[in-house]
């Protein structure tokens, strides 16, 4: 999960994509949580709402093939 929420992190543009393909399906998509060491339980309860929320969205995104680097992620 944490993988997920840095790939999309790290990048303006695949978050872009992400929320266009789920705007698009009609789907729900919630902002990846940054990680905070001091604050694991909030980053933790953050990352499953989010990756929960959002994963219709996420594996159409990962499938569209839209980035080579995705593949790992499905």
């Amino acid at each position: 999960m944490a993988g997920n929420a840095s790939y999309f992190r790290q990048s303006g543009l695949r978050t872009c994509e992400l929320r266009a393909l789920a705007e698009g399906m009609g789907l729900k998509v919630y902002s990846m949580p940054r990680y905070f060491d001091l604050r694991w339980a909030e980053f933790t309860y953050s990352l499953c709402r989010a990756i929960a929320g959002s994963w219709q969205a996420i594996v159409l995104y990962l499938k569209s093939g839209v980035d080579s680097e995705a593949k790992p992620f499905l």
